[in-house]
C-alpha cells in the first residue's frame, strides 16, 4: 500500500469514526432514515464502481462475470435499502442484521480459507464473529428489549469498529512479494 492510499485510510476511518460517534450518540427516529440513506449510497457507490471495473476490465478476465455479479448484487441492495426509509423502523433493523450476520460468515470462511493455506487468518476470523455478534446484538436489541433505536446505536458501533480497523489495517506492514 503506498503512503498516499494509507493517508486516504486513515482520514476515511477518521470520518467513519466520527459518524459512527455522531450515530451511537444521538438516538432519535430520525437517525434511522439517515442510516438508512447511508447504506443505500454507499452500496449503490459501490455497485456503480463494481460495474465499472467490469466494463473497463474484469470482463476480459477469468472470473469476470462475478464481478458483474456481485455489482447487480450491490445495487438490488442499495435499492433495498432506500426503499425501506418510509417503512417502520423493525425493517431497518432485520435489513441491518441481515447485512452484518452475511458480512461476519464470509469473513468466517474467508478465514478459514486463509487458515487452511497458511495465511494470516486471525484479523479475518475477528472481524466475522465481531459482525454476527452485531446481527445478533440488532436482533436482542429489537426482539428482547423493544427499543427500536438499539439499531442506530448498533449501526454508530459498528462504523467506529470498522473505522478502527481501518486504521489500524493502514499502519500495519505489508509484505512485498518478488517473481523471479
Amino acid at each position: 500500500m503506498t503512503r498516499s492510499k494509507r493517508v486516504l485510510e486513515v482520514l476515511t476511518g477518521l470520518v467513519m469514526f466520527v459518524a459512527g460517534a455522531a450515530f451511537f450518540f444521538s438516538g432519535t427516529e430520525s437517525s434511522v432514515m439517515v442510516m438508512l440513506i447511508l447504506i443505500q449510497l454507499g452500496m449503490t457507490i459501490r455497485g456503480f464502481r463494481t460495474l465499472f471495473y467490469y466494463f473497463s476490465m474484469a470482463r476480459y478476465m477469468v472470473g469476470g462475470k462475478n464481478v458483474l455479479y456481485r455489482s447487480f448484487i450491490l445495487l438490488d441492495l442499495g435499492v433495498l435499502a432506500g426503499s425501506l426509509v418510509g417503512y417502520s423502523m423493525i425493517y431497518a433493523a432485520i435489513y441491518l442484521a441481515a447485512l452484518h450476520a452475511f458480512d461476519g460468515l464470509v469473513s468466517i470462511f474467508r478465514a478459514n480459507e486463509s487458515r487452511q493455506n497458511g495465511a494470516h487468518w486471525r484479523m479475518k476470523m475477528a472481524y466475522g464473529v465481531t459482525g454476527i455478534l452485531i446481527a445478533i446484538a440488532v436482533i436482542l436489541g429489537n426482539a428482547v428489549f423493544k427499543e427500536p433505536l438499539v439499531t442506530t446505536y448498533v449501526y454508530g458501533a459498528g462504523l467506529m469498529y470498522t473505522a478502527v480497523l481501518r486504521i489500524v489495517s493502514a499502519f500495519k506492514r505489508t509484505r512485498i512479494v518478488y517473481i523471479q
